[in-house]
């Protein structure tokens, strides 16, 4: 694999129920809730993720 790349899977459902999630989304049916945050911010993010103040996932950017 190359480098800092990572596979993840589904941890829910069938194929088809897969394909078909893929489908809504491929349309914009789906959206997900991210909130970015700088690299320099990384602390915050785990705090406001602690407090549960973040709706959606956190994900950390670097510059």
């Amino acid at each position: 694999m190359p480098h800092e790349l990572s596979v993840q899977t589904t941890y829910w459902g069938c194929r088809p129920e897969l394909e078909e999630v893929l489908d809504l989304a491929a349309r914009g049916r789906l959206h997900a809730e991210v909130t970015t945050f700088a690299l320099d911010d990384a602390v915050e993010a785990y705090r406001r993720l602690e407090a549960g103040t973040i709706t959606g996932r956190a994900v950390i950017v670097p510059a």
